[in-house]
């Protein structure tokens, strides 16, 4: 019912919906506290795809949900800086975390063209 109050989202990513339904039903799902969030207006305008994933992996999952927000609120989310694998690496303490974030980036790439894994 939530994915039908959408207004004016984002293309839905089929690509990205797969991989979190696929973490989902893995149970390697990481609930991090982003909110699934509503307008003024009662319209969904963040959480598509982990709704969407929800639906496709058949499995519940824990979710912070906001209500009310302005309807301008859309405007300014997703327009901050990505956190990077190296980032993630820098956070657990590893030195060199620019060169061994690249190094997985590549590696990862390997490993899913030879899996064929679409993530």
């Amino acid at each position: 019912m939530w994915l039908d109050t959408q207004a004016n989202n984002r293309n839905l990513s089929p690509k990205t919906v797969t991989a979190y339904a696929r973490d989902m039903k893995k149970g390697a799902w990481r609930f991090d506290g982003t909110p699934i969030r509503f307008n003024r207006s009662g319209n969904l305008i963040d959480g598509q795809h982990r709704l969407s994933a929800i639906i496709e992996s058949g499995k519940t999952q824990k979710m912070v949900v906001m209500w009310n927000l302005a309807n301008e609120t859309q405007d300014v989310m997703d327009s901050g800086r990505s956190r990077n694998i190296g980032d993630t690496l820098k956070l657990h303490g590893y030195k060199n975390w620019t060169a061994l974030g690249s190094s997985a980036r590549m590696l990862r790439g390997i490993l899913d063209k030879a899996t064929g894994d679409s993530r």
